[in-house]
């Protein structure tokens, strides 16, 4: 359901007016007496089908017809599309989308703030009534309000029987009902995951900045709990202490979302931000898929690629953008030997490994040629100069930490292309290789140089509050995401939906990604990778970094 604004309208003040439209009727929505919820499960999920993915309980397509014969079907006459996962709404363009839960549908809505703010209504209503089930359906099949006045495309109108209607008002009914059982009338909960393979000296650097922040926060938020009860503002319904849970996971992977849900089950939280992970992040991904909570930003190499999962919001895919980047820029550049990647037999080494393996295939190159390591497998200079000598390589890709390094310089690779992985070595690169005039590096951030402007804010908040400074990228990342959270949080009008919560941060992170160390970060919905692109570096004779490549997003 959309309405169009007059075009008199000031694209600055039209922005203005639409967040305060959402953020009012998406509050009005958060504390409305809400509809019984149907006790029919079978019905629900079928309607959730036809809302999500546009499918039919007899397996055809979903059909409509918007702007008069522009025909939709399937997934793109679903109401995802333009009412998202929460079923609250969104601003797109000129226009705002209408939330279509079942507390905002089944109660009055505020026509008449809509005329004063200059939408152009075909109706002088004060307020449109509250929907029933039949005059709901009246609205989906043929396009009117329960006061007959047209709704406006591109709200298309469904064709749908009346066992389907049912079936997708009952999921109406459910979506966003109930706040999240992490958040109370004066606290939000949010937890933190630390994986047990974590490195201890990361563990602490996220941590002391998470543990500052929250402190900061909650001394700032007992004067929002003031305003939040005396102010009128929509804004204040949100404000809340924040209470933060460590969830220190023990053991083998496999048994790390067995022991999330019980944590979950002793003390539910609204959201998961950050956390921190060696080589496995995967059964953290899928507890917060199946128990729909927001995971926001966690602090790993080896995210889960799942086009079509929704709760986890990540920087990037890690291992897995810069070994698709880097096969690209080496396809282009055509090099006059074998490419030889070395790696160890572990998580990272195995997904970077095979994922550059593929992408290089798919540019209509030769797979490269392999070492693979042990996990323990002790390197040296003899190691290194037998590898050159043997294999001959045109370029030299190494998945490997910074630690393994040691006695490469020996081997001649000032001959050779060689190339490293910033998300393994870190900043950690040597010395004696950075005098090499082949040593290149792949990194989805830029020099800190070029990020000093935008990482500053974090970096002199940090002084401020006498946290050590000593992972940058790492800090800068935690501190940005707290940031985003609790700037995302002052928009949700009550509706404690991790759902909507996510969506929020997806409309944002464009305008407050200019405080990441990335040059680039943005979401839109189904979007899970904020930065989207990489970029080859070479070292140069002073050992800072220049670009040997664009910015590339494969």
């Amino acid at each position: 359901m959309t309405w169009k604004l007059s075009e008199a309208m000031t694209y600055k003040k039209l922005y203005g007016i639409l967040l305060l439209l959402a953020s009012l009727l998406a509050n009005q929505a958060a504390f409305a007496a809400k509809p019984a919820p149907p006790k029919d499960n079978k019905l629900v999920e079928i309607g959730q089908r036809i809302y999500r993915e546009g499918l039919l309980p007899s397996g055809q397509p979903l059909r409509a017809v918007v702007q008069g014969d522009l025909g939709l079907s399937g997934v793109q006459a679903a109401c995802i599309k333009c009412h998202r996962r929460s079923g609250l709404g969104t601003i797109e363009g000129g226009s705002s989308v209408l939330p279509v839960t079942g507390t905002s549908l089944y109660q009055p809505g505020p026509a008449g703030l809509w005329q004063r703010f200059g939408f152009k209504t075909q109706s002088s209503d004060i307020f449109r009534p509250a929907y029933t089930d039949a005059t709901l359906g009246k609205a989906i099949r043929e396009g009117v309000t329960p006061t007959q006045r047209a709704l406006r495309a591109p709200m298309p109108k469904y064709a749908l029987g009346n066992e389907d209607m049912k079936a997708l008002i009952a999921y109406l009914k459910t979506l966003s009902n109930a706040p999240s059982p992490g958040v109370d009338e004066t606290t939000m909960h949010v937890a933190t995951v630390i994986a047990p393979d974590a490195d201890p000296a990361e563990r602490k650097a996220m941590l002391d900045v998470i543990e500052a922040y929250l402190k900061d926060k909650n001394s700032e938020t007992r004067g929002e709990t003031r305003r939040r009860q005396t102010s009128k503002e929509v804004m204040f319904t949100s404000y809340r202490k924040l209470d933060l849970s460590v969830w220190e996971l023990q053991g083998a992977p496999e048994t790390w979302e067995a022991q999330l849900v019980e944590k979950y089950r002793q003390r539910p939280v609204f959201a998961l931000v950050s956390g921190l992970a060696g080589n496995h992040w995967e059964p953290v991904h899928a507890f917060c898929e199946h128990t729909e909570v927001a995971c926001l930003f966690p602090n790993t190499d080896v995210p889960v690629i799942q086009p079509d999962d929704f709760f986890t919001v990540y920087f990037s895919r890690g291992l897995s953008l810069e070994a698709e980047v880097l096969a690209k820029h080496l396809a282009a550049q055509a090099p006059s030997g074998p490419i030889v990647q070395v790696f160890r037999d572990t998580p990272k080494g195995a997904i970077a490994a095979e994922q550059f393996r593929q992408a290089l295939q798919a540019a209509g190159q030769t797979a490269p040629k392999e070492r693979k390591l042990g996990s323990d497998e002790k390197l040296d200079a003899k190691f290194w100069i037998e590898l050159v000598k043997t294999e001959h390589p045109g370029a030299l890709v190494l998945w490997l930490r910074s630690d393994d390094l040691a006695g490469a310089e020996a081997a001649g690779l000032d001959k050779v292309n060689t190339y490293l992985s910033a998300s393994l070595v870190r900043d950690q690169v040597p010395q004696s290789l950075k005098a090499l005039p082949n040593i290149h590096l792949v990194a989805t951030w830029d020099t800190a140089e070029a990020r000093q402007p935008r990482v500053a804010r974090a970096q002199v908040w940090l002084q401020s509050r006498k946290v050590p400074f000593t992972h940058e990228i790492l800090q800068v990342d935690t501190f940005w995401t707290l940031l985003t959270v609790t700037d995302a949080t002052k928009h949700l009008a009550g509706n404690f939906s991790p759902a909507y919560l996510i969506e929020r941060i997806e409309d944002m992170t464009e305008s407050v990604g200019v405080l990441s160390i990335y040059p680039h970060l943005s979401l839109g919905p189904g979007q899970r990778f904020a930065a989207k692109s990489a970029r080859v570096w070479k070292f140069s004779a002073d050992g800072t970094l220049m670009p040997a490549s664009e910015w590339i997003n494969p």
